[in-house]
């Protein structure tokens, strides 16, 4: 119970929106599920490992190796504009570190590929300069 307390009324008000929302406008879920195999088939297509995901979740990781790679990659992608957080040891072994990608029903398909172009030249950039 350290860890554990109730919902504010203000974050219960919000997720019952969410839900209520989720139910009425089905077509935001399946534009996200669209973007999300997109995004995921672009990073695949330009050699970015997204380990066992299949681009069905609107979380799509770019596993990079490990902690350095992610925590360079991460620092260069924001510098770019795009906001992606690195996963690093030991929440992760340190091969599989990683950026986790969140997308959303508004993201455009050229803003995905924008991005996924992004990762890929950046990360092949990271990986020559940072040999570990």
């Amino acid at each position: 119970f350290v860890y554990s307390a109730g919902l504010t009324a203000a974050n219960g008000v919000a997720a019952l929106s969410s839900l209520r929302l989720t139910f009425e406008e089905r077509w935001r879920v399946e534009k996200l599920q669209s973007n999300a195999k997109f995004f995921h088939d672009h990073l695949e297509r330009l050699g970015v490992n997204t380990g066992p995901a299949l681009g069905g979740s609107g979380v799509i990781p770019a596993i990079t190796g490990n902690s350095m790679h992610a925590l360079m990659l991460s620092q260069r992608m924001v510098e770019t504009g795009i906001n992606v957080q690195p996963i690093v040891y030991p929440a992760v072994p340190d091969d599989a570190s990683r950026l986790r990608f969140f997308l959303s029903s508004t993201h455009s398909e050229e803003q995905l590929l924008w991005t996924a172009e992004q990762c890929a030249g950046i990360l092949k950039q990271v990986q020559s300069e940072f040999k570990l």
